[in-house]
């Protein structure tokens, strides 16, 4: 799927399942997010965007000019949620103001994204298991 110029805000995931979240998008496919903004999004994890990799999903994400600002997440990943994702790139994209219990900005399990030209609030690289 690809996103261009939007403003995805104010929504909330209530899935309560630990495998699933993302309050704006949860991801199980390629999903590119371009010249957009995305706050205000609540779930337990992911709190914008839910990438999941695992159980049959494949998902791979490619995020370019993009702020993520005011997005929580109960549990992990107040903006983005990474696992066993198959690729994760941000370039030119912009984490601020994010909350969780575990990483503010970005959590990764079984994931390395790939980080370029960007701004991480607090140079919070992200929690989890990076590799």
């Amino acid at each position: 799927m690809t996103l261009h110029h939007l403003r995805l805000a104010h929504n909330t995931s209530t899935y309560l399942a630990s495998d699933q979240g993302g309050g704006a998008i949860y991801s199980r496919g390629a999903l590119t997010v371009s010249n957009s903004v995305v706050y205000s999004n609540t779930a337990r994890y992911g709190g914008a965007i839910f990438c999941d990799g695992i159980g049959g999903g494949t998902c791979r994400l490619d995020l370019g000019n993009v702020t993520f600002a005011g997005n929580t997440a109960a549990i992990n990943g107040g903006a983005l949620y990474n696992v066993g994702a198959n690729g994760v790139r941000l370039a030119n994209v912009v984490l601020w103001g994010n909350t969780a219990l575990a990483g503010r900005q970005i959590y990764n399990n079984g994931t390395t994204p790939v980080i370029d030209y960007s701004v991480v609030a607090g140079g919070d690289s992200g929690s989890g298991d990076t590799g």
